[in-house]
């Protein structure tokens, strides 16, 4: 994420809020549907909600100033 300032890194993950949204109530919908945890669609939205919400994760820690688990993005002498 070095590449992405912790605006950018908001923006980008407020971008893909919605789709993160659409795919874990498709994931609740399908499951109350009683889709087979075996069947293929199943798993490729389960795959997909996983990989997008895994994503703006590590985005919305991008979009902290000082990073989570990351060294700060401004030298010791700038932070406030």
């Amino acid at each position: 994420m070095a590449h992405l300032t912790p605006q950018q890194a908001e923006a980008f993950g407020e971008r893909i809020g919605p789709t993160v949204r659409f795919l874990f109530l498709a994931r609740e919908r399908m499951q109350k549907l009683g889709f087979a945890h075996d069947d293929r669609l199943y798993q490729a939205v389960v795959a997909a909600q996983d990989a997008m919400h895994a994503l703006r994760i590590h985005l919305h820690y991008a979009s902290c100033e000082r990073g989570v688990g990351e060294p700060p993005t401004k030298p010791p002498d700038q932070q406030a």
